[in-house]
């Protein structure tokens, strides 16, 4: 992970020197939660798993793991594929958040970063009432949905 970290610094660091160049790439490490969208200058750019598709993503999240109490991993299968899902439960304190945050107008969409990976940005259509919900983990394998769900225990 240091590695990671120290590589993904370079440009950091590089585009500092050179005032004419674009926005760097941002390294924050995204938490998992549900975040909103931002306008460039304001957000961290993120690119969404298994996509070509990049969006700005508010830098703080409206509903955090912090508030996630409990989950469990599933397993299914579709037309004889296994497949997994997590089912994330928050406290009182982030179904509030999530009651507040989703449904709302005006943001049309919204973001769910699971452990610093953008995996879907959806319409924001209806309020999650329940702070209740399941996510799909498409193309995970067993260890990589093991792995994130361990993330998301430790709050990360």
């Amino acid at each position: 992970m240091k590695q990671l970290m120290y590589l993904c610094l370079i440009p950091l660091i590089l585009s500092c020197n050179n005032s004419h160049s674009p926005k760097p790439v941002d390294t924050s490490y995204m938490r998992t939660g549900f975040y909103f969208l931002a306008d460039p200058q304001d957000g961290v750019k993120m690119q969404r798993k298994n996509s070509t598709e990049t969006f700005y993503i508010a830098k703080t999240p409206f509903a955090s793991v912090d508030n996630i109490h409990k989950t469990k991993l599933e397993e299914d299968n579709f037309e004889g594929k296994p497949y997994f899902s997590l089912r994330m439960e928050f406290d009182a304190k982030g179904t509030e958040d999530l009651k507040a945050g989703t449904g709302h107008p005006l943001h049309p969409k919204l973001a769910l970063v699971l452990a610093n990976k953008l995996l879907y940005v959806v319409d924001n259509a209806s309020s999650i009432k329940t702070g209740i919900f399941t996510i799909v983990l498409d193309g995970y394998s067993e260890q990589e949905a093991k792995t994130v769900r361990r993330a998301v225990e430790e709050k990360m």
